[in-house]
Formats: C-alpha cells, structure tokens, sequence
C-alpha cells in the first residue's frame, strides 16, 4: 500500500533509501570516499526532516508484515515543473512491480499538483535504469560530468500533460509477461461472445494490492493465470487475475479462484503483426475484487485528456457510459459474475486440453 510518510517513519525511509541504493554504488564501485553525495552515502534523517517541514510529497511502500519497503518523493520546483527524488526498492522485493507503482503514484500525484514535467536524475551508466525509464514514458534529455561524482549524470524527462491513448498488447509486456505461455482465441458460448486470452505466469515472486475490503490480494506471482475478455459490441477488456486454489462454485470445483477483476475501457482493438491482440486504452478503468470492492481508477487521465484536446467531448462521454454499463452489468451482482467467468475459463482450458488452442505464444 502507498501512503505518505509519517514522521515517524523517516528512520526506516533512511535505511530502505541507503540499502536500495547501495547495490548500485556496489555495481560501480562508488564509495563514501569517492561519492560521498552519492544518494547512498548522502540521505540522513536531517535531511528527510527538513523535506518533510518544507512540504515535499513524501510516500512510502508498505507491506503487511515487512514494513516499508519502497520510497519516493517530489520536489516541485518551478512553473510548472517538478523532480523525482530517490524512488526506490529494497533488493528483495524487486522485479515485483513495485517500483512501477512508486513511479505512477508520484505520476498522479504530480498531474494533480498542476506540474505538466517531471525531470529525474540517474546514474548515466545504469542502462537498465535508463531503459526502465524509458519504457514508462521518460525521455532521455542529455548527460552532465561533474567533478565530486565518479560517474556521469544522466537526465530523463517525462511530459505530465497527458499523451495520446496508448495501444497495449495482451500478452502484456509491459509486466514482463511476454515470456509466459499464451492464448488467445474466439469463444463462442452461453457466457461469452468474444476475444479471450490467457497468460499462465509461470515464475516470480508476488506483487501485491491493497483493496479497501479484500485487503492485502496478489495480483501476479508463480501459479497464477490472467483471463482476459474482450467482449462483443463492448468498449472495454475484463481482465480477471486468478490465483493457483481451488473453489467450489453451484456445486462444481475449479482450480483458481479470482482475487480481483480490473477493466480497462478501451476505444477498440485490433491484431499486432505478431498476432497477439492489441487494444486501445482510454484511461479509464474500473476495479473490483469478490468480496465487494468497486472502484474508478485514472479519472485524472481521463479528465486531463479532454482538457488538453487528446479526446474529444464524444470520446469523453463514451468513456463514462462505458464505466457507468460496467458498474451495472459486472459490478451489482458480482458473485454471479464470479460465476460466469468460472465457466469461461474452465471451458477456455477444457478447448486448450482438446488442441483447439487458437493463437499462442510460449505455449508448451
């Protein structure tokens, strides 16, 4: 869960900062003799102290049962403009999506400050950053040498203001799920009209959410499957996250059961030139879990695309027609919704049994 910092907290923001950013001082052989404002060597609890006082958004990331484990903070600085500062995770709790959430948290919170550029500092030499970046959005704006750091200063940019609608695949690189076994096929049945898909994740540890009612849910991990829906004369992809357990449902046993369901609306889809699914996201999406949870996520985005011309009034209104059907169709009667997707996915793994597999990818 994502929260602002407490007081209390900055000790432990101290010691999650220097311990992430030491293994990139390890990687490249910095040191406190060599660096010492090297963010590893530098950071204290003075200088949180003082952030906090100044007002700075200061967020952690905590986990029930192992405290905070992730950090970031903004300075906005002028015109319009603000700087990311020290996002990061502990080491063992990486490659989880964790640091991806920091980064869009700090994103919203941002936008919502009215800052339309966020600028951010790296170590030039860390591709792996520099491409982690990138791959969220950043551009990357020019280097710097300077003469009390061992290493150059790389500066990446992110423009706020809210871009064209993004086209995603469904085997959905952008988690790092394109090595994964894959599927995709037309389902024609009682329950379904439509593009399915399936990612069996095979490995990694799991990434959790927080959700008012379900609580702490883990959303990807080893053994769990996505089933994703693309339905009909609909505007929008219903993806169900599943979890490797058995259920028992109007008498029947399945093998997972659905932690949460997340709904993106969409302006359409259509096939990359690999054959994996592609839809258009129109900001908006929609979240909620069996025990009862409903909420709107990135109304922002939506908000902030028609105010800046990226939309138009129609697409607008299209998008909250599509939510406000959503919330009626899948969210008044979720239990039979639970249901329904049971079938769906048992009948989708029963036609994979059989051959009928359609399109995949990693599929063995």
């Amino acid at each position: 869960m994502i929260r602002q910092m407490t007081r209390e907290e900055i000790p432990q923001c101290v010691e999650v900062i220097r311990e992430s950013f030491l293994t990139v001082a390890r990687e490249f052989g910095f040191t406190r003799e060599n660096a010492p404002r090297f963010t590893a060597f530098a950071v204290d609890e003075e200088r949180l102290g003082w952030q906090l006082e100044e007002g700075r958004p200061m967020f952690v990331y905590r986990e029930s049962g192992e405290g905070i484990i992730g950090y970031v903070s903004l300075h906005v600085t002028e015109d319009g403009v603000c700087e990311l500062n020290n996002l990061c995770v502990l080491p063992q709790h990486r490659h989880r999506y964790v640091g991806t959430m920091l980064y869009e948290h700090a994103v919203r919170t941002a936008r919502a400050l009215g800052c339309g550029e966020m600028k951010i500092g790296i170590v030039e030499e860390n591709v792996r950053l520099r491409s982690w970046y990138e791959k969220l959005g950043a551009r990357h704006v020019g280097t710097e040498k300077f003469d009390f750091f061992p290493f150059t200063c790389g500066y990446l940019t992110v423009n706020l203001k809210v871009g064209p609608m993004k086209r995603k695949r469904l085997d959905r690189d952008l988690w790092g799920f394109q090595g994964f076994p894959y599927c995709q096929m037309r389902l024609d049945c009682e329950d379904f009209h439509g593009l399915a898909s399936l990612i069996r994740i095979l490995s990694g540890d799991y990434q959790y959410w927080e959700l008012p009612l379900a609580g702490r849910i883990p959303v990807c991990g080893e053994g769990m499957v996505w089933l994703q829906l693309i339905p009909d004369g609909r505007k929008s992809l219903v993806t169900v996250m599943y979890y490797p357990e058995a259920e028992t449902l109007e008498g029947v046993e399945y093998p997972f059961r659905p932690v949460c369901w997340y709904v993106d609306v969409t302006e359409g889809w259509e096939y990359g030139e690999d054959g994996v699914a592609l839809y258009t996201d129109k900001y908006l999406d929609i979240i909620f879990s069996p025990q009862g949870d409903v909420g709107t996520d990135d109304r922002d985005e939506l908000e902030a695309a028609l105010a800046c011309g990226e939309i138009t009034r129609e697409q607008y209104e299209s998008a909250l027609a599509e939510e406000e059907r959503i919330r009626r169709e899948l969210c008044r009667d979720i239990p039979a919704v639970q249901r329904r997707c049971a079938r769906i996915l048992a009948r989708m793994l029963e036609k994979i049994r059989r051959g009928e597999r359609g399109f995949t990818k990693n599929w063995v």
